[in-house]
């Protein structure tokens, strides 16, 4: 019984191999095509490597924790905010909590006792309709809540 010759995809005079090649020849210039694509948008948005000018440097920061947070209110919300978050300042876990909220900021506040005034004023300065004391009441006692929303 005669068969016909088989063709090994690695000789070039296949028809597998030639289908091989155009693939491999459209998979490069598609992948040349995106870089020279990436490297345009680079160049345009201002990146590339010779960029002398990094992003500016900045600090917000106060004489305390207290006035550290205030500052970053400040920065975060510079009109008003709908709510005033109040977390503990010695409790980690809550103020990492925290983090994710984004209707307002968060003031750092002594558990219990006189409410700084640094807090004080940047709550009045904010106006907000509700005040939200992250925690239980040994982690900002109701008095210091009561301080907050000026009762």
């Amino acid at each position: 019984m005669d068969r016909a010759p088989e063709t090994d995809a690695r000789d070039e005079r296949s028809p597998r191999a030639g289908r091989a090649a155009t693939w491999l020849a459209l998979g490069a210039g598609v992948l040349a095509f995106v870089v020279v694509l990436l490297a345009i948008l680079a160049l345009r948005d201002g990146g590339g490597a010779d960029d002398d000018e990094g992003p500016a440097a900045r600090r917000l920061a106060g004489a305390d924790r207290y006035e550290t947070a205030v500052a970053i209110s400040a920065r975060a919300f510079p009109e008003a905010a709908p709510v005033v978050y109040l977390i503990p300042e010695d409790v980690t876990p809550d103020a990492l909590a925290a983090s994710s909220l984004r209707d307002g900021p968060v003031l750092v506040v002594p558990p219990c006792g006189d409410l700084p005034e640094v807090v004080s004023a940047e709550i009045r300065r904010l106006g907000p309709d509700e005040v939200v004391a992250l925690g239980g009441e040994s982690a900002v006692c109701d008095d210091i809540v009561r301080q907050a929303v000026g009762r």
